[in-house]
């Protein structure tokens, strides 16, 4: 190929009697080969590098021998974009092995491109003081004891089994198994307050997928809400379940719970069974009612 620039892919088929498809799989797959007798097998200039634009519009095979960053990707700008927030999300969510090759991807992507591409201001994710013990525990399978500020501004301090990270509506959450309730539980990463990582090491429960035995309290009650989904990322860590596309089920172990998040989310859920927590809440709500004067 080196030999032959601008040849039809066509006529090398026909050469080596094979299919042009095989031809042109084979040809592209090339950019994961480095140059033959080049020592530094890891620097990005001792790979082989296309011309796409041959490839694409003219069916020919031409090889640049000595490959760089001296075009542009030909993406447009939203699809630059796309790329640079897909490895900012990556980059919070991975491990602390990874973080730097993600660095470097971020960093070639900044400063490779030539036109209205390196407009694009990468910016990096809010970062939590506690982010890097998090991280840590996460990529080592260690507890943490974290304090905690719930939605209510209670601060409860607990020991946790930390599974992933992950985003959802623009904030971001520890997945874990809470020692102290016994149960999964999502936190917030902003209401975090402080962590230590303890020495303990522990096996990873398989709660996902099991989620009717994660409760070892029997006196837990089921209750299905109808709720309104623009409030779903804010109950997450009731460990609640579907039942269809508007009903939930959740897990209570006093009625007193229950009437916390139906007054915080008045007007965006219903409880719709059982009888006993449809009656407990009406009554609540009618003793407060009542207790307005006109």
């Amino acid at each position: 190929m080196l030999d032959h620039p601008g040849v039809k892919s066509s006529e090398v088929a026909q050469f080596f009697n094979v299919p042009e498809s095989t031809v042109t799989e084979i040809f592209t797959n090339l950019t994961t080969v480095p140059i033959p007798e080049s020592t530094e097998i890891t620097s990005p200039n001792n790979y082989i590098d296309i011309n796409w634009d041959a490839l694409d519009f003219e069916g020919e095979l031409e090889i640049n021998s000595h490959p760089g960053l001296s075009r542009v990707p030909r993406l447009n700008h939203k699809e630059f974009a796309a790329i640079i927030s897909g490895l900012q999300f990556l980059k919070y969510i991975a491990s602390r092995e990874e973080i730097p090759v993600i660095d470097v991807l971020l960093k070639k992507l900044k400063t490779g491109s030539a036109n209205e591409h390196s407009s694009v201001l990468i910016q990096d994710a809010p970062i939590s003081a506690n982010i890097d013990s998090i991280r840590l525990a996460l990529s080592e399978k260690k507890t943490l004891d974290i304090t905690y500020v719930g939605y209510e501004g209670t601060v409860t301090s607990r020991t946790i089994e930390p599974i992933e990270l992950f985003s959802a509506d623009g904030r971001w959450y520890l997945q874990s198994w809470c020692r102290l309730r016994n149960a999964p539980r999502s936190f917030s990463i902003d209401q975090i307050q402080s962590v230590e990582i303890n020495n303990e090491k522990f096996e990873r429960r398989d709660f996902f997928n099991t989620w009717e035995t994660s409760f070892t309290n029997t006196q837990a009650i089921y209750v299905q809400l109808e709720v309104d989904p623009v409030i779903i990322p804010f109950i997450s860590d009731w460990n609640f379940k579907r039942v269809d596309a508007k009903v939930i089920e959740i897990p209570v172990y006093h009625f007193h719970s229950l009437k916390r998040l139906v007054t915080k989310f008045a007007g965006k859920l219903k409880v719709v069974s059982p009888p006993e927590a449809v009656k407990e809440v009406t009554k609540w709500s009618n003793d407060a009612l009542n207790r307005y004067t006109k």
